[in-house]
């Protein structure tokens, strides 16, 4: 997979436009996309969604982020609070539980919310359910964070995320070095920080373990230049 470029982002319009093109693609592509954008979800995250991470009746979901500070955890890896659904969620979330039972192949894939359309060892530990160490050839001791230390992967992996994503920024005229599955999470980022939610809501959502690390994504899109050109004028105009 290439590098994500860090400066990559998506306008508001060029979101509606991909989420249109998702929607088009069928029912997973359209909630895989809302969920990634709206939780700012890594590509290794929603494959390991469960059902029941999500409450259609409150219209929140529990978001398990892998480098998350916040105390839910299941098994060796950490999640979330429940949070809210944004609208692109509660448009398409619904009709995707309804239509998720056609594309569950094995029994082992029923829990998940995003089944794979390729189950088989888990992509990250071989199949071994040891976390990979980071700097030797070898595994640790502690149980695989992608898989709980099953060995197994039923849902989504991060490859078949990469894959569908980008054939969805594709689709919808997304310019080549913005069409990988961290652009949305850079994209919902920035967005949240321009409609002024407050930084410390916007790292417990997205799961970043550092609030430097969620302002670190402040950056000149339209809208924000057109704030600010909008408050100079303001200083400029004579007062009656």
């Amino acid at each position: 997979m290439p590098k994500v470029n860090p400066k990559a982002l998506l306008e508001l319009d060029e979101v509606r436009a991909a989420f249109t093109a998702a929607k088009a693609t069928g029912p997973l592509e359209g909630a895989l996309f809302a969920w990634m954008y709206e939780f700012g979800a890594r590509a290794a995250e929603p494959g390991l969604q469960k059902v029941s991470d999500v409450d259609l009746h409150s219209m929140r979901a529990r978001v398990l982020h892998l480098k998350s500070s916040r105390s839910v955890v299941r098994g060796s890896v950490q999640g979330t609070e429940w949070d809210a659904i944004l609208p692109f969620c509660r448009e398409v979330l619904p009709g995707w539980l309804e239509a998720r039972p056609r594309a569950i192949l094995v029994a082992g894939q029923r829990p998940y919310l995003f089944p794979s359309r390729f189950p088989g060892p888990c992509s990250v530990c071989k199949g071994s359910g040891k976390r990979p160490a980071m700097r030797e050839r070898a595994w640790t001791t502690a149980p695989c964070h992608h898989c709980g230390g099953t060995g197994k992967r039923w849902g989504l992996s991060r490859h078949e995320v990469y894959h569908l994503i980008t054939g969805i920024l594709t689709r919808a005229g997304v310019q080549p070095g913005h069409r990988h599955p961290h652009t949305l999470r850079h994209s919902i980022i920035t967005h949240l920080l321009e409609g002024e939610v407050a930084a410390g809501v916007i790292q417990e959502r997205v799961g970043h373990r550092y609030l430097q690390t969620t302002l670190s994504y402040a950056r000149a899109t339209k809208s924000a230049r057109a704030k600010l050109e909008g408050a100079l004028q303001g200083l400029y105009q004579e007062k009656p």
